[in-house]
């Protein structure tokens, strides 16, 4: 799971792009669906705020991991 980040905005925005390498999930019984409720690459506004993966096997067995994106002013 990618780890919480703080990030500086541009000169002249309030946004500031995270990108993060994709996390993976397993399971013995069969394939999982990884869902996010943010893309990497995304911009985020002044603030914190949280990333959450859920992860969803064929039995509907559910997982979460999460990590945060701070965005400061310069």
């Amino acid at each position: 799971m990618p780890s919480d980040t703080t990030l500086t905005h541009d000169p002249g925005l309030t946004t500031a792009v995270a990108s993060w390498p994709e996390p993976s999930a397993t399971d013995t019984c069969g394939p999982v669906t990884l869902t996010s409720n943010y893309d990497s690459g995304t911009s985020f506004a002044i603030g914190t705020t949280t990333v959450t993966y859920t992860a969803t096997d064929q039995f509907g067995n559910i997982a979460t991991a999460s990590f945060t994106i701070m965005v400061t002013g310069m």
